[in-house]
């Protein structure tokens, strides 16, 4: 310990003990933390209480954008499955002549990945539970009572995660942190990112990613859901001190920015703060990051980026918006997943992960988000019954689209129940339940009336089998059921079906897979290259520490079929339901399900208990606001868990070496994969 720290602990020591003594303090220790890390502990003995003081270049800062007037605004949802797992409902504009980065040849991409485009990550935002993004005081890197509270309280990223801050904030004029470039400085009022007053206005109005119970708007909201578990203060998980933070959050909003308030974008230009970070990611040249974030450089050059996050909420845009582009492009050329930053996304193919298995394993798949609170405080599920109950059903014995198997699962659960003195059989289809926990629970284990429920549209890359799958199930039980229905909304029919058949759209993965997860739909997989997050699936080599603990198993809640197997049609004519072949009918998802034993049905109902509740981004309860995410509510489910502790696994650039060393096999052509061009069904 030198001279100058020996003086300041004394200082600091003399002034507080004096303090504690005129408040009537009796203290027990006082922790000095200084900024080289050193910890110095002065011990006493009579002591009741324990006080920590921390001492930080960024004392006084505060976190968050500037405060804007929540607007109430009134949403609604078309309830049409048809394009739930549409990602672009149109094809961009031709674009000029050069105008898109790597148009050409793999060989000449690599020497124009400076001038793709962007659209990537997250703010400096810490919600409030008002409807509003504000500006708050948060205790900084300082344990205090409050923190009793934090859900991450336990995790190894406890206030380790350092957030680069937006202009305009407390934190951005805060000189104390040495966080901005010396440009940043020169120009700290000069500087704006463009998705900040987006996101602001979109929250207010309730618009844009914050129309929450309309799901081709929440499925592209994960980068405000990463956004708010790690900003929120019950997160705990923000750091105010660059130098010990082991992650650093990049403050870009991608698909805020890209979409603002068009459901299917429109602004496919690559932007100045894109571009500097494509710039920083293939090329290392730091000037444009610099400049248009107005940040030092310093972090980023500490571990390569290993050790910074970005966010992509959509599987075909990421730093820039091509078009008219499958397989792995957008994982390997807009996304930049074999580069050194931390990608969290939505999508990954099972050709991209079994070619590079480890660079796959350096970024975080994450499942599609469900941000309508409806679907788990059991909202949904109360006007499916009722839906139900309208059209005359009493319980799944009055249905003739229900499979047998489930008609007996019903018998044996409920009706012996009645005869037992229970009355189980009101569970079926009761429309007046009152939703306890232990009924929210029981919602995605209840036999259904419906043997499959189905509305894909004519889209993407397996439309081919799409349409095969829509005229077979014109003339199954199932539709002819949903026509006589009066509301035939997917958030209700999948409550209602045991089954949710799930084929590849515009890419291999369906926002419809988990949200049949969420109703208690088993999901029957038509899509070869789709990939279960948090699976095996996805970490092939098992290497992950917490592979055997937490990790779920696909045939444990979902069914993988072959597509090639269901695209036959079987009915010559749809309107009449006439065979192809009388005598020996041809087999369609139908029969597949017609077959199943009771057994099956309900193994993989349990298992999807225990799936949904891994992929839910809140936990289900009777007061979960229908907005959690424009009320700030912080996510709290398995997801929330999962992806903090995928982000302790890479904290410090952990796992970027094997990614380097997997690069290396492939010696002078290290993006192989570019190759790929299509997806799989």
């Amino acid at each position: 310990m030198g001279s100058f720290e020996r003086s300041l602990l004394a200082s600091v020591t003399i002034i507080f003990l004096f303090a504690a003594f005129m408040n009537g303090f009796q203290i027990s220790r006082v922790s000095v933390n200084l900024m080289d890390n050193d910890n110095y502990e002065l011990s006493m003995d009579e002591a009741e209480a324990e006080v920590k003081v921390n001492v930080h270049k960024d004392s006084d800062t505060k976190a968050g954008f500037p405060v804007t007037e929540s607007l109430s605004a009134s949403v609604s949802s078309n309830g049409s499955d048809a394009n739930l797992d549409r990602k672009d409902d149109k094809e961009a504009p031709e674009m000029q002549e050069g105008k898109e980065p790597n148009e050409n040849s793999p060989e000449e991409e690599d020497s124009q990945k400076e001038k793709e485009t962007t659209t990537t990550s997250t703010s400096d935002n810490n919600t409030s539970s008002s409807s509003s993004i504000s500006s708050s005081n948060i205790s900084k890197n300082i344990a205090t009572e409050e923190d009793e509270n934090c859900i991450f309280k336990d995790s190894p990223l406890y206030r380790s995660i350092y957030v680069y801050p937006i202009p305009g904030t407390d934190e951005w004029n805060n000189d104390k942190v040495d966080i901005l470039s010396e440009f940043g400085k020169e120009n700290k009022h000069n500087i704006t990112y463009p998705w900040v007053d987006m996101q602001n206005k979109l929250l207010s109005e309730g618009k844009g990613l914050y129309v929450e119970n309309n799901p081709l708007w929440n499925q592209y909201t994960t980068e405000l859901l990463l956004q708010s578990i790690i900003t929120h203060p019950d997160s705990c998980l923000r750091s105010y001190d660059p130098e010990s933070a082991s992650l650093f959050y990049v403050p870009y909003l991608a698909s805020v920015e890209y979409h603002n308030e068009s459901l299917y974008g429109g602004n496919y230009d690559i932007t100045a703060q894109g571009q500097a970070l494509m710039n920083v990611i293939a090329n290392q040249n730091y000037t444009e990051w610099e400049h248009k974030f107005g940040h030092t450089s310093k972090y980023w050059e500490r571990r390569g980026g290993s050790d910074h996050i970005l966010s992509f909420g959509e599987p075909m845009h990421g730093l820039w918006h091509p078009r008219s582009r499958r397989g792995n492009f957008h994982f390997i050329r807009s996304q930049y997943q074999l580069h050194s930053p931390i990608v969290v996304s939505v999508e990954l193919s099972t050709t991209f992960v079994s070619m590079y298995p480890k660079c796959a394993r350096t970024n975080i798949l994450m499942p599609y988000p469900n941000t309508d609170g409806n679907w788990f405080n059991g909202n949904h599920h109360q006007e499916s019954l009722k839906v139900f109950a309208k059209a005359g059903f009493g319980d799944v014995t009055d249905s003739d689209a229900a499979l047998a198997a489930e008609q007996e699962l019903y018998i044996t659960k409920f009706i012996k129940k009645e005869e037992e003195g229970n009355s189980g059989k009101a569970k079926s289809m009761n429309t007046d339940m009152d939703m306890d926990m232990a009924t929210l629970e029981d919602i995605r284990s209840q036999p259904r009336p419906l043997a499959q429920a189905y509305g894909a549209g004519l889209h993407g890359e397996c439309e081919s089998l799409r349409r095969v799958l829509k005229k077979n199930y014109h003339c199954t039980p199932s539709q002819k059921l949903q026509w006589k229905l009066e509301d035939t909304k997917f958030q209700h029919t999948y409550h209602q079906g045991t089954f949710c058949p799930a084929p590849g759209g515009d890419s291999p993965s369906a926002k419809r897979m988990y949200d049949a997860l969420h109703a208690g739909c088993i999901p029957v997989i038509l899509s070869k290259d789709f990939v279960w997050p948090f699976s095996s699936e996805f970490d092939i080599e098992k290497e992950s520490p917490t592979a055997t603990s937490s990790y779920i198993q696909p045939d444990d809640f979902s069914i993988r079929l072959n597509a090639t197997d269901y695209m036959v049609l079987r009915y010559i004519d749809n309107g009449r339901c006439k065979e192809q072949n009388e005598t020996h009918p041809i087999g369609d998802i139908q029969s597949f399900l017609e077959g199943l034993p009771k057994e099956i049905i309900q193994r993989l109902r349990e298992g999807g208990r225990r799936a949904s509740d891994t992929y839910a981004y809140f936990k289900r309860r009777k007061d979960l606001p229908a907005f959690p995410l424009r009320e700030g509510v912080l996510p709290d489910g398995g997801a929330a868990h999962a992806l903090v502790a995928a982000l302790a696994e890479r904290a410090n650039g952990a796992l970027w070496g094997d990614c380097e060393a997997e690069l290396k096999t492939f010696k002078n052509s290290p993006t192989k994969g570019d190759s790929v061009r299509r997806f799989k069904c």
